[in-house]
């Protein structure tokens, strides 16, 4: 079983990277965020029962434990804007990758979950069957999230 797991999380890797880049930006808040999914993601484990993709299975468990992390913990939206001020002045980063990113980061913790699926290009089924919810309800918030989104980085660009 050990050997599946590792196998498994090393060709999904990805999502956990992308997961934890979201809802952290501190590096080692980074690899706080990753050490619990892995941990949680191995306990969960021996209830996979292949219903679902293993990819949206570990979506759902690295999702959900990212989520009860920040409502666990005090963040501050200034040093996230801080934090991506700093990679702005970067000269090896697109602006407009981190504008996105300042913009998602301003989004519930909920909504940042479905930008990152959505933004993975998952099918609104995928993304339902991850976060929980139906289908539906996903396309409504995608098409408010959008909105919101363009909004925010319309402001941004007139500032």
């Amino acid at each position: 079983m050990k050997k599946r797991f590792l196998e498994d999380i090393e060709l999904n890797q990805g999502i956990l990277h992308k997961i934890v880049s979201i809802y952290e930006n501190n590096p080692e808040d980074k690899k706080d965020l990753f050490q619990e999914i892995l941990y949680q993601l191995w306990k969960s484990y021996p209830g996979f029962e292949n219903r679902a993709a293993f990819s949206t299975w570990m979506y759902r468990i690295a999702l959900n434990t990212a989520l009860l992390r920040q409502r666990k913990k005090y963040t501050s939206r200034e040093i996230n804007r801080t934090y991506f001020q700093e990679k702005i002045q970067n000269p090896g980063v697109e602006d407009k990758k981190i504008s996105l990113h300042m913009a998602i980061d301003q989004l519930n913790r909920i909504d940042k979950a479905i930008s990152l699926l959505y933004l993975e290009q998952k099918s609104y089924q995928e993304i339902a069957e991850i976060m929980g919810m139906n289908k539906n309800n996903i396309g409504v918030r995608i098409n408010r999230i959008k909105k919101q989104l363009k909004k925010v980085l319309e402001y941004e660009r007139r500032k």
